[in-house]
């Protein structure tokens, strides 16, 4: 009994599954004949050309599209860098600086400096520079003198750059839309009204348009914060993984500390050399002044003795 129950459902459900695989077979072969691969008649294939045309025009304005979100899809970058440079030839050093700002199309946006004299002197500046070209101007620099300390940063504002190009458009559109209802406004009230939203507008547009000119200086100009020191001389470097290229490097630095030491004590004494005399005669003065008042206590006669 089981077994005629599961054989009068399985010829049921073949029944029904039928139509459903007639219906496939059929799509499947009109999905095949329509296919612009297919073999199609002479008439077929003069539309089959027009579409490709048409498909190729679309393409084409698709690439176009795509280059114009493509450049306006440019990161907005603020770079940032600073560097720290000492030199033995403090004066040529700042004069080459000052003439390769200038060739690198830069300016000079802030200057400080210490020291003067026989004072080593210490130097802040404040650099303004093409971003294209502030790789190429760091290069130069190190090239004139000892570069101690070098970083670089970037701030990205693209997003603010988009929304403040967004708020101006807006407020364009705002700003064109009530001067037209300020020329066709019929009663006092209404001119009124219209004036004062215009001139709040107007106020907000041109803080964002100052806002955006300033963020496209930022974005054209980088920012290189620059620190210069004077020293009387160069340490010389050791090699690395070299034990003997340490040792004389070592070495040398010493007998240099030991030389400027010594330059630095007779420089003192030079400076201070007339009151070093004064004090040497001071004390010359001193001691022939105890000795002869000893040889006065040995010389004293005795007293007579009474008889």
């Amino acid at each position: 009994m089981k077994r005629r129950h599961l054989r009068g459902l399985l010829c049921i459900l073949i029944i029904l599954l039928l139509p459903l695989v007639s219906g496939c077979s059929a799509a499947l072969g009109s999905s095949r004949d329509s296919y612009p691969g297919a073999s199609a008649p002479a008439s077929e294939k003069g539309w089959s050309d027009s579409c490709e045309q048409e498909l190729s025009n679309a393409a084409e304005t698709v690439n176009a599209s795509f280059g114009k979100v493509e450049a306006t899809a440019l990161r907005k970058r603020i770079v940032t860098a600073e560097m720290s440079v000492r030199t033995r030839n403090y004066d040529a050093l700042v004069s080459q600086l000052k003439y390769k700002m200038t060739e690198f199309g830069g300016f000079l946006d802030y200057s400080s400096t210490s020291g003067s004299g026989d004072d080593l002197r210490y130097s802040q500046f404040t650099f303004r520079i093409p971003s294209e070209r502030l790789s190429e101007f760091v290069g130069c620099v190190g090239n004139l003198g000892t570069v101690l300390h070098y970083e670089e940063s970037a701030s990205d504002v693209t997003e603010t750059y988009i929304d403040t190009q967004s708020r101006i458009a807006a407020l364009e559109s705002e700003r064109d839309a009530l001067q037209e209802m300020l020329k066709e406004s019929g009663s006092l009230a209404d001119l009124l009204s219209i004036r004062n939203h215009l001139t709040d507008c107007i106020a907000e547009l041109e803080s964002y348009q100052a806002r955006l000119r300033n963020l496209d200086a930022q974005i054209a100009y980088s920012t290189l914060r620059m620190t210069v020191s004077e020293v009387e001389r160069e340490e010389i470097a050791a090699p690395r993984d070299s034990f003997w290229g340490e040792v004389g490097a070592g070495i040398s630095n010493s007998f240099q500390s030991i030389v400027l030491f010594l330059r630095s004590v007779a420089v003192a004494i030079m400076a201070n050399i007339v009151y070093i005399v004064l004090i040497i005669i001071a004390i010359i003065v001193l001691i022939l002044l105890i000795r002869r008042k000893r040889k006065k206590k040995k010389v004293s006669p005795q007293p007579p003795q009474a008889n």
